[in-house]
């Protein structure tokens, strides 16, 4: 058996592994497994449960000021409807068949581009206050909000403005409309919301930190 003192020079010597060597090997067989679970598992997180979103806006004001952060429960309601009063993120009315036009294939690669923070379109989601309920007849004038011809009482509202009008809120939608009311693309322009277009509620407001307070 050839040792180490009388090894041929120009020879080498395989020495066995060391326990130490094997488990750092583990590891590393181990890394892809686990980065993979802690994907699946973000990406659940994000898109199943809870979701960031920042406010790009005034038109929530004085609630939510541009680039506040909140966080959005999107296991709130389920498929009922949200209360009045309720902070929701929804998608962009606009971008309603969206899913349909990328298809399926499309669709499974935006899901994952959006989990990554790599493929969100800009504007996709839109952040306003529920105001009226199925069957509500809401009605928008200067002094405010009636529904059913009951003044509502908005204390998150600083001033009022922008369209006036009237509108029954069909079945399985609700009425939204931002606290900035003179800035506030919402409901008064693109009409009642479906139920089913509401990502979830949002619940906390968590950045600039001065800024964290309940949104219930």
């Amino acid at each position: 058996m050839s040792t180490l003192a009388d090894a041929a020079p120009g020879s080498s010597i395989e020495l066995p592994p060391t326990k130490g060597d094997e488990k750092s090997r583990v590891r590393l067989r181990e890394l892809p497994v686990l980065a993979l679970i802690a994907l699946a598992a973000a990406l659940l997180v994000k898109s199943f449960i809870i979701q960031a979103f920042y406010i790009p806006s005034e038109s929530m004001e004085p609630t939510l000021v541009k680039d506040d952060r909140v966080l959005v429960n999107e296991l709130s309601f389920g498929s009922d409807v949200p209360e009045r009063g309720d902070v929701v993120v929804f998608l962009n009315p606009s971008l309603r068949d969206r899913a349909s036009q990328l298809g399926f294939v499309g669709g499974v690669v935006d899901w994952f581009g959006e989990g990554l923070g790599v493929a969100r379109p800009e504007d996709e989601h839109y952040i306003k206050r529920v105001i009226g309920l199925p069957g509500d007849i809401v009605r928008v004038d200067a002094e405010g909000v009636t529904i059913d011809g009951e003044r509502l009482q908005e204390s998150y509202v600083a001033e009022q403005g922008g369209p006036t009008g009237a509108w029954e809120v069909p079945a399985g939608s609700v009425f939204v409309m931002g606290d900035n009311r003179a800035h506030s693309g919402d409901s008064r322009i693109f009409g009642p919301i479906t139920v089913d277009s509401i990502v979830g509620t949002a619940f906390v407001r968590v950045w600039p930190p001065d800024r964290f307070a309940s949104l219930s």
